[in-house]
């Protein structure tokens, strides 16, 4: 079976910008934004004979921005990556109150001082986990920011059972455990002027892989 030109191509590109390629990882057939269909088994035979014989799962060493803003781009994210923060939680409310636009993703490959609740330290090492802190300021997500971090655990629990047969469970609201360990911590901080005029919410999540 031949692989079509548009299905070699971003491996292709993935290997020449120098990403860790370690397996394949299968997704359901959909159309592309161009209105292309990826032909998920030309695609995964592509990678399993010239990439790696034994494939079983995609991973990339490296967080692209690029990607991430392109893949979110319906949805106004504009990310940054940091190789190196002391908290992205601290960087992106740094960034909103210097006027950054709700969306604006700050990610750190590693945190020597990421934030957890109570005043707590978020263990952060390099090439460890997903650390990541998004800025929201669109008025009605902040009408209901009682539910943020709640939307946020469940968004990440089902994040993760979409790529792994993990089960796993909310407790507190802030974290996610995976057979009775933490895997993942959650930090909403919010900035008001004045009493009770809320301006933002800075929306911290931290996923130990």
């Amino acid at each position: 079976m031949g692989t079509p030109e548009f299905a070699v191509a971003p491996l292709e590109k993935l290997v020449q910008g120098n990403y860790n390629i370690v397996g394949v990882v299968t997704v359901p057939d959909k159309p592309s934004g161009r209105g292309l269909k990826l032909n998920q088994s030309a695609v995964k035979q592509y990678a399993m004979e010239h990439l790696v014989p034994k494939g079983v799962k995609l991973m990339l060493d490296k967080i692209s921005s690029e990607y991430i803003n392109s893949a979110l781009n319906e949805y106004n994210v504009s990310s940054t990556v940091y190789p190196l923060l002391e908290s992205t939680n601290k960087t992106a409310k740094k960034q909103a109150l210097s006027g950054a636009e709700s969306g604006t993703l700050i990610i750190a490959e590693q945190q020597t001082g990421g934030k957890g609740r109570l005043g707590r330290t978020f263990y952060s090492p390099d090439k460890s986990g997903v650390y990541f802190s998004l800025v929201l300021k669109d008025k009605c997500i902040l009408k209901n920011s009682s539910l943020i971090t709640t939307a946020a655990a469940v968004a990440v629990c089902r994040a993760i059972e979409a790529f792994s047969d993990k089960s796993p469970k909310i407790k507190w609201v802030n974290d996610i455990f995976i057979d009775g360990k933490k895997v993942c911590g959650i930090l909403s901080e919010a900035s008001f002027s004045g009493e009770e005029s809320l301006d933002f919410v800075v929306l911290g999540i931290g996923i130990n892989l």
